[in-house]
């Protein structure tokens, strides 16, 4: 597995673009809730798991391993973009005229050959049993994994895509391809972006937003929202640490006025 990420490490990004809403009385301070990642309303105590209202709800896998996954078939599209069979099948070889017939042919074979065998060294798409093994994880939670994540995705994302072919590749039924339609663009920026072909992934920041707020990315609208939604979450965090140092001070001035009976003065 190249991508491999710390529960810590993810949650900390998981909260930092996810932010503190309490549903219950609208407030937005919080502090450390019942579980290890969980967070509890500082107003009324109400607590909230780490993924609650996200993608990520009720998923069996760790949240890490799940993020990991998706990076994972971020990364295995890319490098089959990269691969000299993809170029070959693409036709993005140089015919020499100077190279004897013997050789172009070959090429041509080659580029006939890869368009209609599937890509043994560099697949688009690792299977589910492939998964299953990288991660340790069932095939059936693998499965499960993803169909959970294309169905918090927007319909839009499952209307279509630009993906090869391969992408596809032993997806026997309409429904599985529309999820992988809307797994690829979710790892991937659409078309309208007019990236270079091998600068389309998504920053991870960028997945996790839309997988927090299920948020359309289309014209870049996702760019904005974003940096905005960090600054305010930014300030807001900034007033809370404050409100707890101010907090903390006044505690131990109390504490040190009790013990020696006299205020302290700074």
């Amino acid at each position: 597995m190249e991508y491999s990420f710390t529960e810590e490490e993810i949650s900390t990004r998981f909260y930092r673009i996810k932010g503190f809403k309490c549903l219950k009385c609208g407030s937005t301070d919080s502090k450390n809730g019942k579980k290890e990642y969980d967070r509890k309303c500082a107003e009324c105590g109400t607590n909230y798991p780490l993924t609650a209202n996200t993608a990520f709800h009720s998923q069996r896998i760790p949240l890490n391993k799940a993020i990991a996954m998706l990076v994972d078939a971020q990364t295995t599209y890319m490098k089959f973009l990269e691969s000299d069979e993809y170029q070959i099948k693409e036709g993005e070889f140089d015919e020499d005229d100077d190279e004897d017939p013997l050789t172009l042919k070959w090429k041509r074979w080659q580029k006939d050959k890869k368009t209609h065998f599937y890509f043994l060294d560099n697949p688009a798409r690792k299977s589910s049993q492939d998964l299953s093994e990288i991660f340790k994880i069932e095939k059936k939670s693998v499965q499960a994994f993803f169909s959970k994540i294309a169905q918090w995705l927007p319909d839009e994302f499952g209307n279509s895509c630009y993906a090869d072919k391969e992408w596809f590749k032993n997806l026997k039924t309409d429904e599985s391809k529309v999820e992988w339609t809307k797994i690829f663009n979710l790892l991937f920026r659409p078309n309208d972006y007019k990236y270079w072909e091998l600068d389309i992934a998504r920053e991870l920041e960028d997945l996790l937003f839309i997988l927090i707020h299920c948020v359309e990315p289309a014209k870049g609208k996702l760019y904005y929202i974003g940096e905005q939604y960090y600054e305010d979450l930014a300030e807001k965090e900034n007033e809370r640490l404050q409100k707890e140092n101010e907090r903390l001070q006044k505690e131990w001035e109390e504490e040190f006025e009790r013990k020696n009976g006299y205020r302290y003065i700074p």
